[in-house]
């Protein structure tokens, strides 16, 4: 009867043990987890920032590549102007040489 009693004890004393480790191991795995959450809200909040910031910075360059092709089409014409300016210039001295 004493060793039944002892093993009971043994026992008893096993299972409030495991029950010990299962519930630090749960809050364990609880604490985790809530960090784990934390952790990747905060990775997909930078992420979305990080796509934010490049949907700017592409919006930017297609407004400076646009402003750009502009002042260079600008520039084409006042170029094409001058060099039809020089060349009827150039026709009126002859003309006028011609003339003399």
């Amino acid at each position: 009867l004493s060793t039944q009693h002892s093993q009971i004890l043994q026992l008893r004393h096993r299972l409030q043990t495991l029950q010990t480790a299962s519930t630090q191991w749960e809050d364990a795995h609880r604490l985790l987890r809530r960090e784990y959450e934390t952790d990747r809200s905060e990775w997909q909040r930078e992420l979305r920032d990080a796509e934010k910031e490049q949907i700017e910075k592409e919006r930017r360059f297609a407004e400076e590549r646009e402003e750009w092709e502009r002042e260079s089409e600008r520039w084409r014409l006042e170029v094409e102007e001058a060099r039809m300016e020089c060349e009827r210039v150039g026709m009126e001295k002859e003309e006028w040489e011609e003339a003399r």
